[in-house]
């Protein structure tokens, strides 16, 4: 997903949790910064993705244990940010998942085709996300505005290692300034991606964080839910 989608997931799941509004910059912060590998090349996505290949779970639960739950009676904000960071890393494992299963033509060509077909469907995927971006900004103008000036607001007081705080700002400003919305695009068409696919799996995305961060916040004394 592109930040601006992550976002769009973390103001549902703010909504749905009936959280104030005062608390979205913290949320939308967290919402952004597992992908602040892209500005710091020292970083490996999977570590702030808490993704494992060989256990696909066990890095979810590491991070509900040690980041979310102790949030939960922390200080102030902390919820909010790690309740982003979750919507964050829930969304990537649907778009994963629901990649693989509708649009397979495009995920094995990434995955498994030729270094240049690789590279050639990349290219395509990340322009049908830009144009994509665009509409949704078009779409949902008012809000992205909102979540914009949120953005601009945030401030860095939780992070997850080897992220830093400066890290998170300089990632914080790139997505401000250039994807919300994304800068503008070449319209060569959409093949692979649709408005629908990236709608259901933002209402997926939904569903399964408000599914998680329920049974942690009223269940805080019992194992993580997975």
């Amino acid at each position: 997903m592109t930040p601006l989608q992550h976002l769009l997931v973390a103001e549902r799941v703010c909504a749905r949790l009936g959280w104030d509004v005062a608390v979205r910059p913290t949320m939308c912060l967290g919402a952004i910064a597992p992908d602040a590998h892209r500005i710091a090349e020292h970083i490996d996505h999977r570590a702030l993705h808490f993704r494992s290949r060989k256990t696909r779970d066990r890095r979810l639960i590491d991070f509900l244990r040690n980041y979310l739950r102790p949030a939960v009676n922390g200080p102030a904000g902390a919820l909010e940010f790690w309740a982003g960071w979750l919507c964050h890393i829930s969304a990537d494992d649907i778009w994963r998942r629901n990649l693989q299963r509708d649009v397979p033509q495009l995920w094995d060509g990434i995955v498994h085709g030729t270094a240049r077909q690789s590279d050639e469907l990349r290219d395509k995927y990340l322009r049908e996300c830009n144009q994509l971006d665009l509409a949704f900004f078009s779409l949902y103008q008012h809000t992205v505005a909102g979540l914009r000036e949120e953005l601009l607001a945030a401030e860095a007081h939780w992070t997850a290692d080897p992220l830093t705080p400066q890290d998170l700002h300089t990632w914080r400003l790139t997505v401000v300034q250039s994807m919300l919305p994304p800068l503008a695009a070449s319209d060569t068409g959409l093949e692979y991606l649709t408005m629908d696919f990236v709608e259901q799996c933002m209402f997926q995305s939904e569903q399964e964080t408000f599914r998680i961060l329920e049974w942690e916040i009223d269940e805080s004394e019992l194992s993580p839910i997975f």
